[in-house]
């Protein structure tokens, strides 16, 4: 396990994401953080969400069913609350086409991950836009197995990539993930 110093707080993570693999492993990496995370499955369900509690930071999907990550960044940077609407928003995607991103920025995200991400680079994506509290915490990146969330699903490539996988592990994934399709 690797220990990375840093200074999150108490965080509260909105994850819009309506893959359950994605989700069980977005969730898991925050909450080994220290970070609080609650789940929406649609964009409906993100805004929703938004307006009944308070978050520190949205990672939003782009594609999910009935209101992608668009749509729903774009009504949430309409909400009448201040805070709510400012809120910032990552996007996640498994679009990786140059451009791209810029459509993501025009909508109202702040910033964006290609999936498969490293852990390092979502720890540096919150950070960079979270203020953080003076109640330091340690957070520590672990070596996730992976085998068993590969056989969980057939969209192998829509996972993350934890941050110390090795490339013989990613050989390791790839091919089980063939022997899954």
């Amino acid at each position: 396990m690797l220990n990375v110093n840093t200074s999150l707080g108490k965080i509260k993570v909105l994850l819009a994401e309506d893959n359950e693999v994605n989700k069980l492993l977005a969730k898991s990496i925050l909450h080994h953080w220290g970070l609080e995370a609650k789940t929406a499955h649609t964009g409906f369900e993100a805004i929703e969400m938004l307006q009944n509690e308070d978050f520190d930071v949205i990672l939003m999907d782009i594609q999910m069913p009935e209101k992608n990550g668009i749509e729903a960044t774009q009504e949430i940077r309409n909400l009448p609350d201040e805070k709510k609407k400012n809120i910032p928003i990552i996007a996640l995607t498994a679009n990786a086409l140059k451009g791209e991103e810029k459509k993501y920025l025009a909508a109202g995200m702040n910033d964006y991950l290609t999936k498969p991400f490293k852990e390092k680079e979502l720890l540096e994506v919150i950070r960079k836009y979270v203020n953080v509290d003076s109640d330091a915490v340690t957070v520590k990146m672990q070596k996730v197995f992976w085998p068993a969330a590969f056989q969980a699903t057939h969209k192998p490539h829509l996972l993350f990539y934890p941050m110390t996988a090795t490339p013989s592990d990613r050989k390791t994934q790839r091919v089980r993930s063939r022997s899954h399709t």
